[in-house]
């Protein structure tokens, strides 16, 4: 009788280990879900947040202004009758091994208007081969 009862002690014994083993997967499974349901909130958050940011530079990109900066700055446009100038990073400053040759050269190389590029060009001396 005694050799029953220590066997039914061990299976019960057993079977509680199995649903704690159970439970604690689970618990554990929870808990990585969750962790990844946070990161994705976090990009989520992230994206909206990017996405609110090109929504305001396309609107603004839809105005004549947006359109005249982005020029500007992105493309080095000047608006008839103006000069351009633009500051030469020190990196740029090395690439640059001669020095232009006159200060209309200078210009153009700095993104001067389409008048002063065709002044330039009417005043250099044409070369014949």
């Amino acid at each position: 009788m005694g050799n029953r009862r220590t066997i039914k002690i061990f299976f019960l014994l057993l079977l509680l280990g199995y649903i704690l083993f159970s439970f604690g997967q689970a618990c554990y499974r929870n808990a990585a879900q969750t962790m990844r349901l946070r990161e994705k909130d976090k990009q989520v958050a992230i994206e909206e947040k990017r996405n609110e940011t090109l929504k305001k530079r396309i609107k603004e990109l839809g105005t004549d202004e947006g359109i005249e900066q982005e020029a500007r700055q992105k493309l080095g446009m000047t608006a008839p009758g103006e000069v351009g100038y633009r500051v030469l990073s020190k990196e740029e400053k090395r690439e640059t091994t001669a020095a232009p040759a006159s200060e209309k050269e200078a210009i153009l190389q700095n993104g001067g208007s389409d008048r002063d590029k065709a002044e330039s060009e009417a005043t250099r001396p044409s070369v014949k081969r």
